[in-house]
C-alpha cells in the first residue's frame, strides 16, 4: 500500500486563481501517478504523424526519400515505446496493434 501524502505536501501545490484555490492537472496527475491530459494528446498526435509517415511510404517514387520516410516512422515508433515512460498501477493498460499494407519496390 503506497504511503498518504501529506497534507502540507498538497497544500504546497495550491495556487490561488481568481481568489479560488486550485489544484494544476499536472499536479492533480503527479499525485495520482497518471499522466496529463496534454501527454495523452501529444501521444495522439505522434500516432498521426506514424499514419500519415507510413501512408506516404507507397506513394514516394524516391528511393532516398522512401528510406527517409521509412528511418522517421522508426524513430516515431521509437518515441511511442520509450523505456523512460513512466508506468504505475493506476494506468490502463492499451493494446497497440499496427496494420500496415504497403508495397515497395527498392
Amino acid at each position: 500500500m503506497k504511503p498518504l501524502l501529506k497534507f502540507e505536501y498538497v497544500e504546497k501545490k495550491i495556487i490561488i486563481m481568481r481568489n479560488i484555490p486550485v489544484l494544476l492537472d499536472s499536479d492533480v496527475a503527479m499525485l495520482y501517478e497518471v499522466e496529463t491530459t496534454i501527454a495523452i494528446i501529444k501521444i495522439f498526435t505522434k500516432f498521426r504523424e506514424l499514419s500519415r509517415t507510413i501512408a506516404a511510404i507507397p506513394e514516394v517514387k524516391d528511393e532516398p526519400e522512401q528510406k527517409s520516410l521509412m528511418k522517421k516512422s522508426g524513430e516515431i515508433i521509437g518515441e511511442l515505446l520509450d523505456d523512460g515512460l513512466a508506468v504505475s498501477s493506476s494506468e490502463t493498460t492499451i493494446e497497440l496493434n499496427f496494420a500496415i499494407n504497403m508495397k515497395i519496390k527498392l
